[in-house]
C-alpha cells in the first residue's frame, strides 16, 4: 500500500488516534507533528489524497499551511481541525476558501472517531464523489473585529 493520508498536527495524542482509526481501515497513514516538514513530505508520499491538519501548531499555523498546500498546487482533500471555537474555526475555514484547494467540513476537536471513520473510508474510495469545498451546513459565525483582536492578542490566531 502507498500512504494516502497525512496528518499534520502538533498534539500526539491526536495524531496517533488519527492513525489508529486509519490503520484500523487498512488506509496508509503519516504522522508529523511539525508543520514546517509539510513539503518534504508531500514530495516524499505524492500519493497522499486526504490531510488532517490542526489549526493551531508552533513554528507555522495551519493558515501558513494552507498557503503552502495552494502553493504545491496540492490536489486532495484538505480537513482543517482544531480545539478553538466555532467562530475562530470557521473563520479558519471561509479564509481556506481562498485557495484552490478541495476542502472538507472542518472538525471541532475532541472528535468523534466514528465519523473520522467515515470520513476516511469515503476519501479513499474511488466512487465517493465528495463535493469540494464542502460548506458549512449550519450558518457561520464570523467573528466580530473585538473577538478578532481578542484571539490575536492570545495567540489563538496570526495572520
Amino acid at each position: 500500500m502507498s500512504i494516502t493520508t497525512l496528518i499534520i498536527d502538533d498534539e500526539i495524542q491526536y495524531g496517533e488516534l488519527l492513525m489508529e482509526i486509519a490503520e484500523l481501515n487498512d488506509i496508509e497513514a503519516i504522522f508529523i507533528d511539525d508543520s514546517n516538514e509539510l513539503e518534504k513530505t508531500i514530495r516524499k508520499y505524492p500519493t497522499i489524497k486526504l490531510i488532517f491538519l490542526d489549526l493551531n501548531m508552533p513554528k507555522r499555523d495551519g493558515i501558513e499551511v494552507l498557503r503552502a498546500l495552494d502553493l504545491f498546487q496540492f490536489k486532495g482533500y484538505v480537513l482543517l481541525m482544531s480545539g478553538f471555537d466555532d467562530p475562530v474555526l470557521n473563520t479558519a475555514f471561509e479564509l481556506a476558501k481562498n485557495y484552490s484547494l478541495q476542502l472538507l467540513e472542518p472538525l471541532k476537536k475532541p472528535f468523534d472517531i466514528h465519523n473520522i471513520s467515515a470520513l476516511m473510508k469515503s476519501t479513499h474510495n474511488p466512487t465517493t464523489q465528495l463535493s469540494a469545498p464542502t460548506k458549512i451546513p449550519k450558518p457561520c459565525t464570523m467573528l466580530t473585529a473585538e473577538d478578532t483582536i481578542r484571539a490575536l492578542n492570545d495567540g489563538r490566531i496570526t495572520l
